[in-house]
């Protein structure tokens, strides 16, 4: 042929005459079209491309042959049909259908192919094919432009239908999904059904087709169809649906759903599609979302784990295009994709990257709104992304607690070893950390509390003051205990005073100075209210207990150290009857001791035991009651043997026969009628060995003080008007000498101690002469060391450990601008 791309005809008429002279009048030998007697037909029209296939003289082979019963082939099947024909040589044409389709579903695999095709048969020696093709004309041209045999190939015949713009376009949905409603078309769902349309021509008489074949909608996605002209439409997955048939606009989604939530949303909608919209499905899934992001506790508890799962998606689906409270939730949410991760995520950012002060804060209150947050990793890769990163940090403890919320077990336990660290240091504790430590733990917060607080200067005798005695000996006890796990200079003075006045201390018992189990008036007490037993839970851990039953807004009526009867024991312990016992925390104290473990186990135990009560006892106040305290430091007393006197206890106390005792003044000889007993008045134990946990049975003051707390569970309380503080004045400033507090509601009460609290901080006790009858005068600058800040304040009254009080002060510093200073430019 020539050098021109096509050979044009304009009517059926005259390419059936073109193609009639070239297979039945002959063609010289000396010419191409001898060598290469190929034709590849060219349509525009889809009409005349039907016609042209029912009207064809010649045989018509088709692609169809090859599949026989089966619905799919192979490229290489359809590449080893073609080459099977082009190398027939027969004498008569033959009609080769579809070689479009060829290319199509080929194509996106192989790209050279179009040209591979081409090349075969437009260089097909002695082969009087016919190829009729209803698009790539304009990858025909493209392909001859840079073919080097135009002067010597097949013919290609372009017919340019003057009625092309006369066919309609034919209506075509990729669906993806097998979703899309089919009434009105027709669906393609095989190969072998694509492939018929067009060798038979049927491709010109449809209108709307929906292909629900893969292979067939690569094939159409990435080669797409010129000719016939198609209006396509492709619906790739779920969302295209919903936008195109359920009236569910894309951008309602957020967050990808999974086949769970797809069946959901399906599951709700209206079989109107003018009905459905993605607020009446979220709506119908979570309710009301005027409160979407305090909803979050209703679905991310472990509880619930599979029962909100469908919740959790729609939750954060929707949160994405909230604005939320704080950057926290607003970061939390924006950069989490899988709800189920949400809380893994918000925990794994605070050791994982830099977060400001109010987002650990806001970080540390979520996680801590769960009883149990769902987490989807296990708690052991979490254990060890955390000791990771604090071991990062080095000796930055005060980052450390900045970043721990406390939720897990190992976490507190590292705040026990971290602030033990930090009260170590020379500076002391900051006490604008204990607010963090609170949050964090509350439990070992209270526990720490007497520790870091200011006890008064002036010391306290147990005979004189049993409350006061007890709040100095455990401010002592409790930071030797935790800081350095062995008696301090400071505990060792007091327990020599202590002990020094060991013959007063029995007198003043005698007399009942000091409050004891067997006091008349306080088993009258115990008789008409009840008491849940406690053993072992020694006084150290009142400010423990009480706020864990303040927590759970249960009140605190009367709090107070009871000093046990000797030898320390359970067996000694003179009340009968408790309507509850509790006997873990014993079992715990006599294992072998672990610094600083123990104490973290201890405070685990209590908070358990407290649990317990509060689901339990709901009807009426009762006292919780203690039979004894115990020691951590007996561990590191001596051991020594004292002839007659056989252990117990780990060798705190023993037995020995007869009414006398040869001892050098550190023992206390306790004689009753069946049995002697011999109670160790330090830290050294009768016998070979000394105890390896906590152990008790001497009298050592952590011994010998229990705990009796009369609390009340939340509703039952009916004690008298609350008692309520005031400032004098409005407002304060660093010019004042004092700021006065006016106290009213304490006729008839017996005030033994106040302590005072600013700002969530340390509680202070309050010196008896800081009050005067009605009013409390605090010195300006100790509220300054106590967080006073300037603006407002807010100051915690607490009142015999269990009366509280609450007001706001405003203060002004030495340093905010006044009207004089205007008036005068200072």
């Amino acid at each position: 042929m020539n050098e021109s791309v096509f050979i044009h005809v304009s009517s059926f008429d005259e390419l059936a005459q073109r193609l009639h002279q070239k297979y039945h009048e002959g063609v010289a030998q000396y010419t191409s079209t001898f060598r290469y007697p190929a034709s590849i037909i060219f349509f525009d029209s889809k009409q005349e491309y039907k016609r042209f296939i029912q009207e064809s003289p010649w045989e018509i082979r088709t692609l169809s042959e090859v599949f026989g019963d089966k619905e799919e082939i192979s490229c290489y099947q359809i590449r080893k049909w073609l080459n099977a024909l082009l190398s027939e040589h027969s004498k008569e044409p033959v009609v080769v259908l579809p070689i479009t389709e060829y290319i199509r579903v080929c194509k996106p695999h192989n790209p050279p192919l179009i040209d591979q095709i081409f090349t075969s048969i437009v260089q097909a020696e002695f082969s009087p094919i016919i190829a009729p093709m209803l698009d790539y004309s304009f990858s025909y041209q493209r392909f001859f432009a840079e073919f080097p045999h135009q002067d010597r190939m097949a013919e290609v015949f372009s017919y340019d239908s003057p009625a092309k713009d006369q066919d309609p376009a034919i209506e075509i949905i990729l669906d993806e999904t097998g979703m899309v409603p089919t009434e009105g078309h027709e669906v393609i769902t095989t190969l072998k059904g694509w492939i018929k349309l067009w060798e038979t021509g049927e491709i010109a008489d449809k209108n709307n087709l929906i292909i629900q074949n893969k292979r067939i909608i690569e094939a159409i996605k990435d080669t797409d169809i010129s000719v016939p002209k198609v209006n396509k439409r492709i619906v790739e997955n779920q969302k295209d649906y919903l936008s195109y048939y359920q009236n569910i606009d894309p951008t309602s989604f957020t967050i990808e759903p999974d086949a769970t939530i797809w069946n959901v949303i399906f599951s709700n909608l209206h079989t109107d599609c003018r009905k459905n919209s993605w607020s009446k499905i979220v709506t119908t899934i979570l309710g009301s979302t005027d409160n979407l992001e305090e909803d979050i506790t209703k679905y991310w508890e472990d509880s619930i784990r599979i029962e909100m799962r469908v919740q959790r998606w729609f939750w954060l689906n929707e949160a994405k295009k909230r604005s939320l409270s704080s950057p926290f939730p607003e970061r939390l949410v924006k950069e989490v994709e899988d709800p189920e991760q949400l809380l893994d995520y918000a925990y794994n950012i605070g050791i994982s990257s830099e977060i400001d002060a109010q987002s650990l804060k806001d970080r540390a209150k979520l996680l801590k709104r769960f009883k149990k947050p769902l987490f989807n990793t296990g708690i052991l890769t979490f254990e060890q992304n955390y000791a990771e990163w604090k071991e990062r940090q080095g000796a930055d403890y005060r980052k450390i607690v900045e970043h721990t919320t406390g939720i897990f077990p190992f976490e507190r336990q590292a705040i026990v070893e971290v602030v033990s660290l930090l009260m170590r240091e020379q500076s002391g504790f900051p006490n604008e950390l204990f607010p963090v430590i609170e949050e964090c733990w509350p439990a070992f917060a209270a526990y720490i509390e007497p520790a870091i607080g200011n006890a008064l200067e002036k010391e306290v005798s147990i005979k004189d003051d049993p409350q006061g005695f007890a709040n100095q000996y455990f401010a002592q006890y409790i930071r030797a205990k935790l800081v350095y796990d062995a008696p301090t200079k400071r505990l060792e003075e007091m327990q020599h005073q202590y002990f020094g006045e060991w013959k007063d201390t029995l007198g003043a018992l005698s007399i009942g100075k000091i409050p004891q189990h067997n006091d008349t008036s306080f088993k009258a007490q115990i008789d008409a209210d009840g008491y849940i037993f406690l053993d072992g839970v020694g006084y150290e851990w009142h400010n423990v207990i009480r706020v864990l039953f303040e927590r759970k807004e249960w009140k605190i009526t009367s709090i107070q150290p009871i000093f046990s009867q000797l030898p320390s024991d359970t067996a000694h312990f003179p009340l009968l009857d408790p309507v509850k016992e509790y006997r873990d925390f014993d079992g715990l104290i006599h294992k072998h001791y672990q610094y600083p473990r123990t104490i973290f186990e201890e405070l685990e135990i209590l908070e358990q035991i407290v649990e317990r009560i509060h689901q339990w006892h709901k009807d009426k106040p009762i006292w919780i009651v203690s039979d004894h305290g115990s020691t951590a430091f007996a561990r590191k007393g001596r051991a020594r043997s004292i002839k007659g006197v056989k252990k117990e206890h780990g060798g705190r106390c023993g037995t020995f026969k007869g009414g006398h005792l040869n001892e050098d003044g550190r023992t206390h000889c306790v004689l009753e009628k069946t049995a002697s007993y011999a109670v160790s008045l330090s830290y050294d134990n009768y016998g070979e060995t000394s105890p390896q946990g906590e152990a008790h049975g001497g009298a050592m003051p952590e011994e010998t003080l229990a705990l009796a707390l009369l609390i009340a569970p939340p509703g039952t309380d009916t004690s008298s008007d609350p008692i309520t503080v005031k400032a004098e004045r409005n407002s304060y400033s660093a010019l004042d000498p004092e700021i006065v507090l006016r106290v009213s509601g304490t006729a008839g009460i017996q005030i033994e101690s106040v302590t005072i609290r600013i700002n969530r901080g340390v509680r202070k006790l309050i010196p008896p002469e800081w009050i005067v009858k009605t009013s409390i005068k605090i010195p300006v600058a100790v509220v300054e060391e106590l967080g006073f800040k300037p603006g407002e304040n807010t100051l915690d009254i607490t009142f015999n450990k269990s009366m509280q009080a609450t007001c706001s002060v405003e203060y002004a510093s030495g340093s905010t601008v006044t009207g004089f200073d205007q008036v005068f430019k200072l």
